[in-house]
């Protein structure tokens, strides 16, 4: 069985996140403001730190009404505004703030990361280089810049910029600096290894990783079942099988499943690790489980039909295919699944019913086999006729296209083509071969005999 490679997601790390503003973004910033209004005892202590962001709008919009020309106050509506997901509204707060303010460097960090937030990775990138170009040592831009390019899928410079961040960081070895960057570190590491595998580079992924937990469980910051350190866990596990590692692979997916027992991916991946040793037994039960915590999720039951068909229980495997169908109509490898266990039943009609249909979708490994069995068909009529005396197979091209150009399709009844023994064919047929070609307006042959060629 496959195993399917994945997209893995950059970790979103948003531990402390609103506490890092607050003391490394904002105060900063409102201590050079020097503003007339204490934005800090009127609006951050009351409501930003209290999570009530849209109290918090409501009193900025008083206070910028009475000093509109107070950039700080905007940068502070802006940061509200996205944290209620209004990321364009916050835009044009960090806008204004700029135009006011056109020399404070975080204003187009933080309007970079609400450019990013709604996907215009190219705008954030260049807010992102002009903050840099006013701080070149904020860790936190170059992280960010790194996120930026790994959405835009590209990852050397993501690596570059992840490097940067994390050699700034370094410098923080102790005390409260250490314990404040762990943050940056562990989303560092995390878009690297994303960046190292999209790049094919799975063993630099996993020292990522590595560090990652390393950095958890000595972190008492953190949780020992923290999310982040199960996901760690899990995409080590997912790097290690593509190195083909599953034996290590199953130990990081135990680990994943331990801190978070329902997590479907875990088992998933774990169900097509155990199938790469030979462990079909474990296979099943884990995509059993798989199922019983997401009922309709289709691929579950084309692993676990796959797993069926590879024990020969090719009737299970087709039930399981049936249900993925249910689930998925559209996907073709389905129905080249259960047109191969259709063959393995003999039920060869349904098989190449099932195979049109993929190759229909697309599957062009369906369709190779479609190809393959006209072809077989038309040699073994070729044969017949030969051996038979007659003079030549006649072959009339019917001009009516198909979706999938022209193929010659045999009607079962006519020729036993599965049949080991040719003799037994030929004995059947020893007056005339007939081959007829389906609605799909493949080539038809015509009828062979020793005295004359007929067309239909």
């Amino acid at each position: 069985m496959e195993m399917k490679k994945e997209k893995i997601p950059i970790f979103k790390i948003s531990c402390m996140a609103v506490l890092y503003f607050l003391i490394v973004v904002l105060f900063p910033v409102y201590v050079r403001a020097g503003t007339k209004i204490d934005l800090f005892e009127q609006v951050t202590s009351p409501f930003i730190s209290q999570g009530k962001y849209s109290e918090a709008i409501k009193k900025l919009d008083k206070i910028i009404k009475k000093e509109p020309g107070n950039d700080q106050a905007y940068n502070f509506r802006a940061f509200s505004f996205s944290k209620l997901g209004n990321h364009q509204r916050a835009i044009e707060d960090y806008n204004k703030a700029i135009k006011i303010n056109p020399k404070e460097a975080s204003y187009y960090s933080l309007r970079g990361k609400e450019y990013a937030d709604l996907g215009n990775n190219i705008q954030a990138i260049q807010d992102y280089n002009q903050a840099l170009a006013m701080d070149p040592n904020n860790y936190h831009n170059y992280s960010s810049r790194g996120d930026a390019y790994a959405s835009l899928e590209d990852y050397k410079r993501a690596i570059q910029d992840y490097d940067k961040a994390l050699e700034i960081v370094s410098e923080f070895t102790e005390g409260f600096l250490l314990l404040a960057t762990n943050g940056t570190r562990i989303h560092c590491y995390a878009g690297r290894a994303h960046a190292y595998s999209a790049l094919g580079d799975y063993q630099k992924a996993i020292d990522d990783y590595s560090k990652i937990i390393d950095i958890e469980l000595i972190d008492k910051g953190l949780p020992k079942d923290s999310a982040f350190l199960g996901l760690s866990y899990f995409f080590r596990g997912y790097a290690y099988s593509m190195l083909g590692n599953h034996q290590q692979a199953i130990a990081d997916f135990n680990e994943a499943i331990r801190l978070k027992p329902d997590d479907v991916d875990a088992h998933k991946n774990r169900g097509l690790a155990y199938s790469m040793l030979g462990q079909y037994q474990r296979t099943i039960e884990d995509f059993n489980k798989v199922i019983r915590i997401k009922p309709d999720y289709a691929l579950a039951y084309v692993f676990r039909g796959s797993t069926y068909g590879i024990l020969g229980q090719h009737q299970r495997a087709i039930e399981d295919y049936n249900k993925a169908i249910e689930i998925n109509p559209g996907d073709p490898f389905v129905y080249r699944g259960r047109g191969d266990a259709y063959i393995a039943l003999g039920k060869e009609a349904q098989a190449v019913e099932d195979y049109k249909v993929a190759a229909r979708l697309g599957d062009k490994y369906s369709q190779d086999i479609l190809d393959r069995q006209a072809h077989q068909k038309e040699n073994i009529l070729k044969l017949t006729c030969s051996i038979l005396g007659f003079e030549k197979l006649f072959i009339v091209k019917i001009k009516k296209k198909t979706v999938n150009g022209f193929s010659a399709n045999i009607t079962e009844s006519r020729i036993d083509w599965n049949q080991s023994d040719l003799r037994m064919a030929i004995d059947r047929y020893t007056g005339q071969i007939t081959a007829t070609y389906d609605d799909g307006g493949g080539p038809s042959f015509g009828r062979c005999s020793k005295a004359s060629e007929k067309k239909f």
